[in-house]
C-alpha cells in the first residue's frame, strides 16, 4: 500500500471514530504525509442549505466564520458552496 492509499485509510477510519478536534489532526496528520503544509481549513456543509456547519481551522480562516456565512446569504458570489 503506498502514501496516498494509507492517508486515505487514516481519514476514512478518523471519519468514523474521531471527535471534530481528533478529526482535524488526524487527517492532517495523514495528509502531511503526502501533501506538506502550513495549515488547514476543514469544513462541513449542510446538504439542504449549501451553508457551512462546522469549520475547523489552523493557520487558515480563523475568526471569519461570520463574514463568510453573509457572502453565502448575501452577496452575489459566484463561488458559492452549492
Amino acid at each position: 500500500m503506498d502514501a496516498i492509499q494509507r492517508a486515505a485509510r487514516t481519514v476514512a477510519h478518523a471519519g468514523r471514530h474521531a471527535s471534530d478536534a481528533d478529526f482535524a489532526d488526524e487527517t492532517l496528520t495523514s495528509v502531511a504525509t503526502v501533501l506538506p503544509h502550513d495549515g488547514y481549513c476543514i469544513f462541513g456543509v449542510d446538504p439542504a442549505s449549501g451553508l457551512r456547519s462546522f469549520m475547523l481551522s489552523q493557520n487558515g480562516l480563523d475568526g471569519v466564520s461570520g463574514r463568510l456565512a453573509y457572502n453565502e446569504t448575501r452577496e452575489r458570489d459566484v463561488n458559492r458552496y452549492t
